[in-house]
């Protein structure tokens, strides 16, 4: 996390992801304006290795990210070819709508709970590549078999007129503020550039996050270990001190 957090802070990496053709070729796609959520996520994925698999499972984003449609850009840093964990999406996955989910090891705590529509789609990708795709495509990374880290990062857009969740206006988890992310940057350019725009900020949807953590404490009741990452999920990061600190209890039964 002392490595992720400096990582996540990088002035050019931020100013990568809003870099003005990426914004201009959003805002061709919508038509309007187009808003680079200030959150991001900025990876790095581990070689898979005996019991210790870093992978990326299939999941959707929408359940996550909230607010109006907004597309995900995702680019490696540096060449990732597929032996390395390249990123692969069910392509026609788009048009089935938010799938069912149960609690998982996969993002969020959660894996997809019926069978996964449309045809896996994936290859090697070079720097300067990049995938883009909506937020209702089920997508999963590749184990990565090399011996070395996977770096890559996700940027999502969105048309800037539409709503967008509360979650995506701040830094990432652990990183601080806006001023902590900033402190360490050579310019303000480009800085707070969203409070520029009149933005519709509402709340995340967490429905499919409190059937998640119900389905959790159910199954841990029961002994049953596969709830344990959503627990963990819940002791790190739930704002209910109560749902924490029965969280703390039944990860304590399950071990």
């Amino acid at each position: 996390m002392r490595v992720f957090r400096g990582l996540w802070a990088d002035e050019e990496l931020h100013r990568l992801r809003t870099h003005p053709r990426v914004l201009e070729f959003f805002t061709r796609i919508f038509g309007e304006p187009a808003l680079a959520h200030p959150m991001f996520v900025q990876r790095n994925i581990f070689p898979q290795a005996g019991n210790f698999d870093f992978t990326t499972g299939v999941h959707q984003d929408r359940v996550h990210i909230g607010g109006a449609t907004s597309y995900a850009l995702w680019m490696p840093l540096g060449d990732c070819p597929r032996e390395k964990g390249a990123l692969a999406v069910a392509a026609g996955s788009h048009s089935q709508g938010i799938l069912e989910t149960k609690v998982g090891s996969g993002a969020g705590g959660m894996d997809i709970a019926v069978p996964i529509p449309g045809t896996w789609a994936t290859g090697g990708f070079e720097a300067g590549d990049a995938l883009i795709f909506q937020d209702v495509t089920v997508h999963k990374a590749l184990p990565n078999r090399t011996n070395e880290i996977r770096m890559s990062f996700d940027a999502r857009y969105q048309p800037a007129s539409q709503p967008v969740a509360d979650t995506n206006m701040v830094p990432y988890s652990g990183c601080g503020t806006w001023e902590e992310v900033y402190a360490g940057w050579s310019s303000t350019e480009g800085q707070y550039y969203w409070r520029d725009l009149s933005l519709d900020v509402i709340p995340l949807d967490r429905s499919h996050y409190e059937r998640r953590d119900a389905q959790a404490f159910e199954m841990a009741e029961r002994g049953d270990k596969a709830a344990r990452d959503a627990i963990l999920r819940i002791i790190q990061r739930d704002k209910s001190a109560e749902k924490r600190a029965r969280a703390a209890l039944l990860l304590e039964r399950l071990d």
